[in-house]
């Protein structure tokens, strides 16, 4: 072989041997820098979760039953756009798109600005990081809560909707486990309580009653059988703290301090260009008393005209006549009431006076209004409107100082009522007479029906 050849085969080699070499080094060098950055997203995401949780709690003290009290700055936060993108992005993307429509994005607060806050994360030694709240349009109830952490390249995002106390927070909430008449309320095998369960006062039990949710009560009588079964961890025995922090007294004078921001007359109702409750006409007329001598006691007597309101809750499926959320009607009734000593007053009978429906409330399509459909002209005078139909704001809030029954008015009560949605009753007192579903278990039930052969519509 000549001379030449070897020398070019040589520099082939070396070439080759180069190419490999540098090939291997940049293969090593950006294996070594995805190791890197994913160490780093590791670490950013960790931040992001612990702030997250602790974004959560230190937003917690603003939080009250008529919303988020929180001063909120003026101006965008400058990532949230790179925020936005990855979100949709998501396999949910498309389901937040409503969400980001419906945020205030001119609006925010920065956690760092809150004293808790900046000491906690300080503690935890955290940095690189930002904690926002940027708040819904027209609803004070609701926040997104916006965490963005960094370190080194990797930026991680974590965030959640968050929403202010509701008085109905809980599917079950009591002050006194008795009757108006003062017999007791038990729970049996047969019941079902399918949600966050709360009573300031002891429970009576007969049987195997199935909590699925949380369950926290003063205390438990139990009078047959083997108790409760709870789906969650153990209950919460409240103390006498517990109950003065959280009890309808304290609720009702929190309502009662600002309560023109809460509900209004139907008549300013249907004017409001903000989500307002309904305020139902009140009507409590002492018309006489007397005594009168029970072994040997003398009993007290009075006679009441009140106004007793019925809600139903309906959902049913289409787009029929009967597609509204809730129904309200009335009825007027003298009332007698007796009592030992004139403090305490046990209902005894009523005297139906006139009765008649009000209007139903429907959802309104695309919209964020309600539809309200009165029931004639009885119902105008009554309310104070001069029409049939309008289109309103509505809060969920419905508030009266008469007595509010729940019950299901359709002909020979077959159904259960189902609730699409949350609302507030506030009311003199509050009577379930029938059973209430939340609209999400619907499906199910409809088809536990087919399977059992029952027939009839839910």
């Amino acid at each position: 072989m000549r001379n030449g050849s070897i020398l070019v085969t040589t520099v082939i080699i070396l070439v080759i041997v180069s190419v490999l070499g540098i090939s291997v080094f940049f293969a090593f060098n950006q294996y070594r820098e995805n190791v890197e950055l994913t160490a780093q997203r590791l670490e950013a995401t960790y931040r992001a979760s612990n702030i997250l949780n602790l974004g959560v709690a230190c937003l917690k003290k603003h939080f009250g039953f008529l919303g988020m009290e929180i001063n909120w700055s003026t101006g965008s936060v400058t990532w949230f756009d790179d925020f936005r993108k990855r979100v949709l992005l998501q396999s949910d993307g498309d389901a937040w798109e409503n969400v980001f429509s419906l945020l205030d994005t001119e609006k925010y607060y920065n956690l760092s600005s809150d004293i808790d806050f900046s000491t906690e994360a300080s503690k935890l030694g955290f940095s690189n990081f930002e904690a926002v709240a940027i708040p819904f349009k027209n609803n004070p109830f609701f926040a997104l809560l916006v965490v963005r952490a960094q370190v080194g390249k990797a930026v991680v995002y974590k965030y959640a909707v968050l929403s202010s106390d509701f008085l109905n927070k809980y599917a079950y909430f009591t002050e006194k486990e008795t009757r108006p008449d003062g017999d007791k309320i038990y729970f049996i095998t047969q019941d079902i309580i399918d949600g966050p369960f709360r009573s300031n006062d002891v429970i009576h039990v007969k049987g195997e009653p199935l909590f699925k949710g949380s369950v926290e009560f003063k205390d438990i009588d139990l009078e047959a059988g083997e108790g409760p079964r709870y789906e969650n961890p153990p209950p919460k025995y409240l103390t006498e703290e517990d109950i003065k922090k959280y009890n309808i007294e304290k609720i009702k004078d929190y309502y009662s301090q600002q309560i023109e921001r809460i509900v209004k007359p139907a008549s300013e109702v249907v004017l409001s260009s903000e989500p307002v409750g309904i305020e139902l006409p009140s009507i409590n007329e002492f018309v006489e008393s007397w005594e009168e001598k029970e072994n040997d006691k003398t009993i007290y007597y009075k006679k009441q005209r009140e106004i007793v309101y019925t809600l139903e809750f309906n959902t049913p499926k289409g787009s029929s006549g009967n597609d509204y959320l809730i129904k309200v009607s009335y009825k007027e009734v003298y009332r007698i009431y007796k009592s030992e000593d004139q403090e305490k007053w046990n209902f005894v009978r009523e005297e139906v006076l006139g009765e008649g429906e009000l209007f139903h409330i429907k959802s309104k399509p695309n919209s964020d209004q309600y539809h309200l459909v009165l029931q004639g002209n009885e119902a105008r005078e009554f309310l104070g409107l001069d029409r049939n139909e309008y289109d309103i704001y509505f809060n969920g809030v419905i508030k009266t100082d008469n007595d509010v029954y729940l019950k299901n008015m359709s002909e020979g009560n077959i159904k259960p009522m189902f609730v699409d949605g949350r609302y507030t009753i506030v009311a003199n007192n509050i009577y379930i007479e029938d059973h209430i579903i939340y609209n999400d278990y619907r499906e199910v039930l409809e088809e536990i029906a087919d399977k059992e052969k029952i027939s009839g519509k839910l």
